[in-house]
C-alpha cells in the first residue's frame, strides 16, 4: 500500500514514496545512503583482504606446526627438544 497515495497501488513516483518514508522514519537521505553504501563497500573490500591474509598466515602456521611435529617424531634416539633448540641457538651465533 502506498503511504502517500493511501491506496493499494502506488500512483505516486517511487522517489516521493521513498522520500516520504525517509522523512517520517528519520532515516538517511539519499546522498547519506549512497555515502554509507560506498563506505560499506570499502570496508567489505578491506575485510576480504585481511581475511585472505589471515588465511594465508594460518595455513603457514599450520604448516610450521606440522613440520615441527614431524621433526620431533623423527628425532634420533637420545635427542630431545632441548638439544635441538640448543643446536639451533648455536647455529644462530
Amino acid at each position: 500500500m502506498c503511504i502517500v497515495a493511501q491506496s493499494s497501488t502506488c500512483v505516486c513516483d517511487q522517489f516521493l514514496c521513498d522520500r516520504f518514508v525517509q522523512q517520517k522514519l528519520g532515516g538517511p537521505s539519499l546522498s547519506e545512503y549512497e555515502k554509507l553504501q560506498a563506505e560499506l563497500s570499502e570496508l567489505q573490500m578491506k575485510y576480504n583482504q585481511l581475511f585472505a591474509a589471515y588465511q594465508e598466515t594460518r595455513a603457514e602456521l599450520e604448516g610450521l606446526k606440522s613440520s615441527q611435529s614431524h621433526m620431533t617424531h623423527n628425532e634420533a634416539p637420545g635427542s630431545t627438544k632441548e638439544t635441538i633448540a640448543e643446536e639451533a641457538q648455536k647455529e644462530k651465533v
